[in-house]
């Protein structure tokens, strides 16, 4: 789901890893370069990543830094400045070292969408803003405490509200094809306000102001409690009998006024001459 681009919301999600970069599709100055990253079980994901810059990066291993990531129709990088990255060189003192891969890092801000039946996990979902050309995309991630002492006791927080988090990329799960991560931090920050649980699809959110919980106590009432019912407007009481006899009342109903009838005018008469007498 992709929101308008006026809309803002309160919720991001960025990546930091190192990156293998391959060959790019321009349009003008925006390029998008198919590349893949490297999880935590050592897996290779396929990736779109999208840079601004006056020429295409050439084909390489680079480390990213904080690109927003989105996967509302594909995994999708987007570079908020060409200076974000650094490309690695493939040689050093004429050997060729094999560094370790730099684990995939997410941080972000997003709402609690639902639960696990544990409590141990919980998918994390929101809005990230990738640029005038792609606006608001949609990202969901599946959030789960590590085994160990650390997270031992911490559960996730109940649905529906905005949290900020940092997690290490496991990998992306075949089933759901949701992005795996071990929580390193998580910390509530407050209710998801109502425009961002209706633009997940979540419902409408509890209230949380006297005037809504107010509103919303009548429409319980009003729906647990039929009207009453009333009495038609033209119902004629009986008449009451006495001896035996019905009374010689009149009719309850009010009798409609005549209609006048509406006559035309006759027309007056012509003047006369007087007749004048003469002796």
């Amino acid at each position: 789901m992709s929101a308008a681009r006026n809309t803002k919301f309160s919720t991001h999600l960025a990546l930091t890893t190192d990156i293998v970069l391959g060959l790019p599709n321009s349009k003008e100055y925006v390029h998008e370069i198919d590349s893949t990253i490297f999880d935590l079980r050592k897996g290779q994901v396929d990736v779109t990543t999208v840079v601004w810059a006056r020429t295409p990066p050439e084909q390489g291993i680079y480390i990213v830094n904080q690109f927003s990531l989105s996967t509302a129709d594909k995994l999708l990088l987007v570079a908020n400045d060409a200076n974000c990255m650094r490309r690695l060189p493939e040689d050093y003192e004429g050997q060729g070292p094999l560094l370790p891969n730099v684990l995939a890092y997410l941080n972000g801000h997003g709402c609690i969408m639902s639960v696990d039946e544990d409590r141990k996990g919980a998918i994390v979902g929101g809005f990230v803003y990738q640029g005038k050309a792609y606006g608001w995309k949609e990202y969901k991630v599946h959030l789960h405490f590590g085994e160990g002492m650390r997270f031992s006791t911490w559960t996730m927080p109940p649905p529906r509200t905005l949290v900020s988090f940092e997690g290490i990329w496991e990998g992306v799960a075949e089933d759901d094809g949701l992005i795996k991560a071990s929580v390193c931090r998580i910390a509530t920050i407050d209710t998801a306000p109502q425009a961002l649980l209706l633009a997940l699809g979540i419902g409408t959110s509890a209230a949380t102001n006297k005037a809504a919980h107010l509103r919303q106590l009548r429409a319980k009432a009003a729906v647990a409690s039929p009207p009453p019912p009333t009495t038609p407007k033209d119902t004629v009481s009986p008449v009451p009998v006495h001896d035996g006899q019905q009374a010689n009342m009149p009719d309850s109903t009010p009798t409609p006024a005549p209609k006048a009838v509406l006559r035309q005018p006759s027309p007056s008469p012509a003047p006369r001459s007087k007749r004048v007498r003469t002796e």
